[in-house]
């Protein structure tokens, strides 16, 4: 059986290979809610005490806003969007808008758990079989369902769950969210972008959802920094995009060591498709300027006719 509240050691992992997730000293952890909704007393007192552990006010500023009355807070309306009543500039930075007002999530508890090897949809095909019997055709409908993780929920159905409850959000969940609202974007070319970058002796994630439209790329997504989440539709090729992201971390101190881009993601909410979050990964010395542009590039005219 799966802990109600565990830390990211698997959320880590997933977010890159397993030589690097043993290997680094990742600065920052979190809790993530296993126990689904509404969240158990166990979850929350698993919050409470990292909220204890790791704030400078620790104990008292957990008595404080715990003995404070709840109040009932506005849930922001997802966009709805489509290519016949909104540009498609005003459609991505609708979906922005919305991953906005979500919030981040600075708890340390991730209410979400996004295991990142699920399928968009939850089922996978349905077969037809016919039974010919004593003259009679009888016909037998079989959905089979693949389970590739041991949730009942695939990434599109976590969506509608992050929807739903209108709760702060990390930046994988912010990724699944745009995923799910970009669906009806079809002139819209997606694919997951990520990055690990070093501060001192420590290591950092981050991903995003790189975006390209009418020959520009821009980006959706959350997070604590403000330069690293929204890029709108402005940059010209998606090494330029990739290259701001990167001068941004230089800003915060960061050294980028590793840049991943999933294969561009699909349209149908209901395949049974995995998203390939390592389709293309450059580490160290091919984040040099020429090699990265060579690589994007050749990416970027796939990523274009897919």
């Amino acid at each position: 059986a799966l802990p109600i509240c565990a830390s990211t050691s698997q959320i880590m992992e997933e977010s890159d290979d397993g030589k690097d997730a043993d290997e680094d000293r990742i600065r920052g952890w979190w809790h993530v809610n296993r126990s689904g909704f509404p969240i158990s007393s166990e979850t929350w007192e698993c919050m409470w005490q990292h909220v204890i552990e790791v704030h400078p006010q620790g104990a008292s500023l957990a008595r404080e806003i715990r003995g404070l009355p709840c109040k009932r807070l506005p849930t922001p309306a997802p966009p709805v969007v489509s290519s016949s009543q909104l540009s498609v500039e005003q459609s991505i930075l609708a979906v922005q808008t919305y991953l906005n007002e979500l919030q981040y999530n600075h708890t340390g508890t991730q209410f979400f758990e996004i295991r990142k090897n699920r399928p968009l949809s939850r089922w996978s095909r349905f077969h037809l079989a016919i039974n010919h019997q004593h003259s009679l055709c009888v016909c037998v409908c079989v959905c089979v369902c693949v389970r590739v993780s041991l949730s009942l929920s695939r990434l599109m159905e976590s969506a509608k769950e992050i929807i739903r409850e209108s709760l702060p959000i990390k930046c994988l969940e912010a990724v699944v969210v745009a995923l799910y609202l970009t669906a009806p974007l079809t002139s819209v070319h997606r694919a997951a972008l990520s990055f690990k970058s070093r501060q001192g002796d420590f290591y950092f994630r981050h991903v995003v959802l790189a975006v390209h439209a009418g020959g520009s790329y821009g980006a959706l997504g959350l997070s604590r920094r403000h330069e690293l989440m929204y890029k709108p539709l402005e940059y010209k090729s998606l090494y330029d995009l990739v290259r701001e992201f990167i001068n941004c971390y230089n800003k915060c101190s960061h050294t980028v060591v590793k840049v991943c881009l999933s294969a561009p993601v699909v349209h149908d909410l209901h395949s049974c498709a995995q998203i390939q979050w390592k389709h293309l990964a450059m580490r160290n010395g091919e984040l040099q300027d020429d090699t990265l542009k060579r690589q994007l590039e050749k990416f970027s005219r796939a990523m274009r006719t897919s």
